[in-house]
């Protein structure tokens, strides 16, 4: 698809190009989670899956660098070496996971016992005669074995993500984070951070006819320290993740986003912006971001599903969180003049938009406060008991 993308001649071509990638990445954003969380043991699941998130930061950090790169280097066509670049890190990962063995739990799943527990001998850098890795093989064993007991009677849609209280408690609050994460508004920086900063700085119309200008430059150049802040928050928390746990990180996390969108927001509405000031709110932004709602989201539906709809659930919240993400991208510049409070120039003062992203992080975190179980230091196959006492219905 990248490859695609960079010879591209046609609209048709870049739109197909497109559809690819969109596919690749959307099944990616899906299955590596998942596989991260059924390999690793629940001591260091946290950090393994925070991991993921972390490299997938200094991927946008690369991206900011070399876009950065090309526009400050006036490159002619410059678009399509960038895009040809992604081609490089789907081809590594791709050599990477054909070397990689099935998870010990999905193996599990399809009742292939000796496999399983070699795989996960593997894994964990053992024998299969250790008698450590014995106990938890025989523990995972049966956690899966009791997730995949037949049900008595056949069991549709509705009685297995609805009427089932774990699946449907799970499935809501999966859903719930993918789209918080989404409308607190970090694309908006990934996407448009140089034009936020353009609307901070003079009218469109006294710039020249070319986008190369000083300013322009130092606007996308900008993006590499938003990027870079949002790994900084990356990597503070996955040294907390398994000291504190998911739920400490992502409610500190909604202060930080909650507080720096309101002020950012204030700082538009004034009339005269301060770029400086703009730029130290959407770093504090990032950083905050980073630092649990980036992460916790993807680690959290990688853990607490039953074995027998966690594909299917983590698909559901991944598709959550890309429409989410499509909505978000195309209703921000449009949002961004109509919710204006200024309506002179809505263009410079984007306040409205921020405020209103601001108030969804802040729900969210009173939801989350709320509704939010721990899932530190829980095996896989227990997770199902954090959403429902022994008396409500659940499969089993």
């Amino acid at each position: 698809g990248c490859l695609l993308m960079a010879f591209a001649v046609s609209m048709e071509t870049m739109i197909a190009a497109r559809l690819v990638v969109g596919a690749g990445v959307g099944i990616a954003s899906h299955s590596v989670p998942l596989y991260i969380s059924e390999c690793a043991p629940s001591s260091a699941r946290g950090r393994l899956c925070f991991l993921n998130d972390m490299m997938i930061v200094c991927g946008q950090v690369c991206a900011a660098l070399i876009s950065t790169l090309f526009f400050q280097m006036e490159t002619p066509s410059s678009w399509r070496y960038i895009l040809g670049f992604g081609a490089l890190p789907g081809m590594l990962m791709l050599c990477g996971f054909s070397l990689q063995p099935e998870s010990p739990r999905w193996l599990l799943s399809r009742d292939c016992r000796d496999d399983a527990k070699q795989v996960l001998a593997l894994l964990r850098g053992t024998t299969v005669d250790d008698p450590t890795l014995g106990a938890e093989f025989e523990d995972m064993a049966e956690g899966v074995k009791a997730e995949c007991k037949p049900a008595s009677a056949p069991r549709g849609c509705i009685q297995t993500f609805w009427l089932d209280l774990r699946v449907r408690r799970a499935l809501l609050l999966g859903c719930g984070l993918q789209m918080l994460q989404q409308w607190s508004g970090i694309n908006t920086i990934m996407y448009y951070g140089a034009t936020i900063l353009q609307r901070s700085g003079p009218a469109y119309d006294v710039r020249t006819n070319t986008c190369f200008t000083d300013e322009n430059k130092r606007d996308v150049a900008s993006t590499i320290i938003f990027a870079f802040a949002q790994m900084i928050g990356v990597g503070i928390s996955w040294y907390l993740v398994d000291r504190f746990g998911r739920r400490p990180l992502i409610l500190a996390s909604l202060v930080g986003v909650t507080v720096s969108l309101f002020a950012l927001g204030c700082i538009f509405h004034v009339a005269n912006v301060s770029k400086p000031a703009v730029v130290a709110a959407v770093v504090l932004y990032t950083v905050s971001f980073g630092a649990g709602l980036s992460p916790v989201p993807w680690t959290v539906n990688a853990e607490i599903y039953p074995v027998t709809v966690r594909g299917t659930c983590i698909s559901m919240s991944t598709s959550t969180n890309w429409f989410m993400n499509f909505l978000v991208a195309q209703t921000f510049l449009s949002w961004a003049t109509g919710l204006s409070t200024y309506a002179d120039d809505a263009r410079s003062h984007p306040d409205g938009i921020f405020w209103l992203y601001s108030c969804v992080a802040a729900a969210g975190l009173a939801l989350l406060w709320a509704k939010m179980p721990e899932t530190k230091g829980v095996a896989l196959e227990d997770t199902g008991t954090l959403f429902v006492d022994p008396g409500e219905f659940h499969a089993e």
